[in-house]
């Protein structure tokens, strides 16, 4: 949404996403009926005018009932944030200076097919990398001002709680509580602005571990972590809780005007989007044509999809390589399901390139250690787990000396059973070390080349712990990302007649 004076910003409230689904799902003349199945006209290409203009007097009818109980749902929203933080706050002041996945992240960061509990679990692990990242950024002028407020403060507060201790009757007097309290709200506040002292600014290493739980980023970003830009952007997907609470604030007023002047706008774009990629599964009903995960149909030729003819009405190709991804992530948490074969032979394709780049990909020679230490710290094991072997950027390089590589491997991994104890059911999505990903490939190509009499003692401990498929899908993340960079800059030849912009208004 564009504003005047502000610019360009993104607004993706609960409010807003509740309203959608009313429109799209919940409401009485909804696209959807209530078996999840899109109606029958809206299949037919000959009522879409008709459909959009009647899509576009419901949303209309949706904006104005906004509108009306906009002071009403205000209020309940004042009363929710007041009721719901109010003590938090008191307890915990700097809150406000913490972030949150914001609602337009966890859309843009979510897989197709993927579930909540797994999403869940993924940005939970990236946070602590993203708050890394974002505290990085250091604006002098707000921290050397959050510096003098604390000052002030903490002396006004010292010096109150040392009149308290030598006479106690200083607490009645009238709101000195109250002025003790916000003088500790202050206090938290100012000091969650102050970076730590002794922090190392590498944002480019910070986004890199982001990207590793997240999958996703825009290729813009690459080389370009230390700019306002990027950390712009990515405070759209990583926010700060107080504008979140603003946006919940003011989402009664500002919905009803996206509805109204924004929405009603796309009626006609949302009908030929439900009728182009809704697919009748048999035995499942409709589903969105990019959920099927077909890279022959919808594949980015950019992340190095199956060349196809060009239809008339090109299929349409998401973003940022959300379908590559999507593909990769739901084969690690599916490991038995039976892909398509074009499927199949992409993942494989992805792994050649992991064993032809093995030697000058930076991913593979010195991601795959902290990559490590940072997945098995979440089973709480040990920091010393296999980074050693793992960063020794001489590893990978041959395989003459694969079987002491793998002896060391075996005395550094935990036993089985202590793995699969330190973390719950809940905590693995990844089931097992998928066999198309890139690590796996990669210790197969070992195994292949070295004595198996020795190696299969050390493979087994690496193939059943618990987040070996977890990491094997991070490293397979970042190694797609970085084609994705080479190939932009010109590094393959193959696919150099495929121009950057090509089939940009097909994009979704």
């Amino acid at each position: 949404m564009h504003l005047p004076i502000i610019g360009d910003i993104i607004s993706f409230t609960a409010g807003l996403k509740f309203n959608l689904r009313l429109i799209l799902f919940w409401g009485p003349y909804s696209p959807f009926d209530q078996r999840w199945h899109l109606r029958q006209e809206y299949k037919i290409h000959s009522q879409r005018e008709a459909l959009a203009n009647q899509l576009s007097r419901f949303i209309l009818i949706y904006g104005i009932a906004n509108l009306l109980l906009s002071p009403f749902i205000f209020i309940w929203q004042v009363l929710n944030l007041f009721y719901g933080y109010t003590e938090l706050v008191r307890r915990e002041p700097g809150v406000l200076g913490s972030r949150r996945w914001s609602n337009y992240g966890r859309l843009y960061l979510r897989h197709f097919n993927e579930l909540d509990h797994s999403l869940n679990q993924r940005l939970n692990r990236g946070y602590k990398p993203a708050m890394g990242y974002m505290t990085s950024f250091v604006n002098y002028s707000i921290v050397e001002t959050a510096k003098f407020i604390s000052f002030t403060a903490g002396a006004i507060l010292a010096a109150l709680i040392l009149l308290t201790i030598v006479d106690e009757d200083v607490l009645n007097v009238e709101h000195m509580l109250t002025l003790m309290t916000g003088l500790g709200v202050v206090l938290g506040v100012c000091r969650s602005l102050i970076p730590d002292e002794n922090a190392v600014f590498d944002p480019e290493q910070m986004l890199q571990f982001v990207l590793a739980h997240t999958h996703y980023q825009p290729d813009s970003w690459k080389d370009h972590a230390h700019t306002d830009y990027v950390q712009s952007e990515f405070g759209q997907i990583f926010q700060l809780k107080y504008v979140y609470f603003l946006e919940e604030l003011l989402s009664p007023f500002v919905t009803p005007i996206i509805l109204c002047f924004h929405l009603r706008r796309k009626s006609l774009q949302i009908i030929d989007f439900l009728r182009n990629y809704t697919v009748d599964v048999q035995g499942v009903g409709d589903v969105c044509s990019f959920a099927q995960l077909d890279v022959g149909k919808h594949g980015d030729l950019k992340w190095f999809a199956p060349v196809r003819a060009k239809p008339e009405n090109d299929a349409g190709i998401t973003n940022d390589g959300k379908l590559e991804l999507s593909l990769m992530h739901f084969h690690h948490t599916n490991p038995k399901w039976q892909m398509p074969k074009q499927c199949e032979v992409y993942l494989e394709k992805i792994q050649e390139r992991a064993l032809e780049n093995m030697q000058t990909s930076s991913v593979l020679q010195q991601s795959l250690g902290q990559l490590q230490r940072s997945v098995y710290n979440d089973s709480q094991t040990t920091s010393s787990v296999v980074p050693k072997v793992l960063n020794n950027s001489n590893t990978y390089s041959h395989f003459g000396s694969l079987p002491h590589t793998s002896i060391q491997m075996s005395t550094q991994l935990p036993s089985t059973s202590l793995a699969q104890s330190s973390a719950s059911k809940a905590d693995l999505p990844y089931r097992s070390l998928a066999p198309l990903g890139v690590l796996s490939k990669i210790h197969a190509q070992m195994f292949e080349s070295s004595n198996s009499a020795y190696f299969s003692g050390s493979m087994a401990p690496l193939q059943t712990f618990s987040s070996a498929a977890q990491l094997d899908m991070n490293v397979s993340c970042l190694f797609m990302h970085e084609l994705r960079h080479k190939y932009k800059h010109g590094e393959y030849e193959e696919l150099e007649h495929i121009k950057e912009d090509q089939n940009d208004d097909t994009k979704c």
